[in-house]
């Protein structure tokens, strides 16, 4: 039976991955990360979970060249979601990352209502950016970059239930903490080895403000981000 725990042993770990061109099949490498086209076309918060899902990210951009190639490998005559949103006010990208290089179509970004992001080829709009309802149903790309770090504090035997947001197959704990952080609202990961495929969750919490949620599993290991 499942019992509350008081006591666990800790071990601090580093996570670090070099970036290399280690894309899995169906993937397509540039500039330290793989992409991935997803033609099941669905919500953007629905196409956000699909990437997640894969231990991605939706689409992020950094500079004119990674547009550039994400427009021509991908997107000619397409309309797909990126992963940018409206919260509540001004865009952010879905790691949580400031919007500094823009690609709008001009004017955009004014209505308030329209709080997605779409890269569009119609018209002359080549790759360009474009707000609109975020309930439309679009193509999306996925990213996961290939050079990720991190620290990660370990509680083997324990778990904490009640904030999962996302249920993940993971060959490793490495694997299960790497998908942490490549998912902006994940602070930590239960982790079981038991199963075959090893399974992940990423919760949104942590134990230190949620301890009557703590429950001892013989098989789990928890990790928090520090």
């Amino acid at each position: 039976m499942m019992k509350t725990c008081s006591f666990k042993l800790l071990t601090v770990i580093v996570i670090f991955i070099k970036g290399s061109n280690g894309c899995a099949p169906g993937w397509v490498f540039f500039n330290a990360s793989c992409y991935k086209l997803f033609n099941d076309k669905g919500t953007w918060s629905e196409a956000r979970r699909g990437c997640e899902a894969q231990g991605s990210h939706l689409l992020t951009f950094s500079s004119a060249e990674e547009n550039d190639f994400v427009y021509k490998t991908f997107t000619k005559s397409k309309s797909v979601w990126i992963g940018l949103h409206r919260n509540p006010v001004d865009f952010y990208w879905v790691t949580g990352e400031d919007l500094v290089y823009k690609n709008w179509i001009i004017p955009n970004g004014d209505n308030p209502d329209e709080k997605c992001v779409e890269m569009t080829d119609y018209g002359s709009y080549n790759g360009k950016w474009n707000d609109l309802g975020c309930e439309n149903n679009l193509e999306y790309i996925c990213e996961e970059e290939k050079s990720r770090e991190g620290v990660f504090e370990i509680k083997r035997g324990v778990a904490l239930y009640n904030h999962v947001i996302s249920e993940v197959t993971s060959l490793t704990d490495m694997d299960c903490a790497l998908q942490c952080l490549h998912t902006q609202d994940c602070k930590s990961t239960n982790y079981y080895s038991s199963f075959s495929p090893s399974f992940c969750q990423l919760n949104n919490a942590v134990m230190e403000d949620f301890s009557d949620d703590v429950i001892e599993e013989e098989d789990a290991a928890y990790y928090v981000k520090l």
